[in-house]
Order: C-alpha cells, then structure tokens, then sequence
C-alpha cells in the first residue's frame, strides 16, 4: 500500500491547536499519564481500542500512546493503518517497534499523527 492509499486516512500535521491524545478508559497506567504530562497542553480522549488508531490514521487526534504491554495482534493492524496514513509509531523509547522479538506481547508503543510531536 503508497503513502496515503487508505481513503479518508490522512497524516495530521501539527498544529498551533494543543495535541490530542487518544486514552483508555480501563487500561490506564502511570508511565502513559506521564508520558501525555510532557506534551503541552494535551487534550485526552477517551475512546474504544480500536478507534484510537482510526482516530490517529484519519487526522482527528494526534497521539496514541500506551507504555504497558499490549498483544502483538491488537497494535498490528492499527499500526498499518497509522503509517499508510503517513503518521508513525515507535517503541517507547522512539526505536522502531518490532514485531519480532519472542513472546506475544509488545511493551509499549507511540502512535503519532505527525513524528514532529514525538518527545
């Protein structure tokens, strides 16, 4: 799939306007709070799994960020939808998120609408 191809999906470019953030309503944790507290001005919506990477991919909110561990298959999908989108998600640590590494489980993740927005 190019850059883009995913019909309404679009990259959401930083604005003047504070940042959006997608959260979780039952899987909040500490680290991700304090994570979103570095971002000035951050406003947190709270929405399903699943839409909070749609939220991301179609331009209406700028961060989806979680730092306790998630299914591999729950963040994969999403994922793709958050790059063809032209967005990017990363490792907590801003390296690559990687799918290979033995076990079901990732331990934390960053998706963001714009990489300019990344901490």
């Amino acid at each position: 799939m190019a850059r883009n191809d995913c019909g309404s999906c679009r990259e959401r470019r930083r604005t003047a306007q504070a940042p959006v953030a997608m959260v979780s309503r039952f899987h909040r944790d500490a680290a991700t709070d304090a994570y979103l507290d570095r971002v000035p001005g951050v406003q947190r919506l709270v929405v399903g799994a699943a839409l909070k990477f749609c939220r991301v991919a179609e331009g209406a909110a700028d961060i989806y960020a979680r730092m306790s561990s998630m299914s591999k298959w729950d963040i994969a999908a999403g994922h793709a939808l958050v790059t063809a989108a032209g967005g990017t998600m990363t490792a907590p640590d801003g390296q690559p998120l990687s799918y290979r590494k033995p076990g079901f489980q990732v331990q934390g993740f960053i998706a963001l609408g714009d990489a300019t927005l990344a901490l």
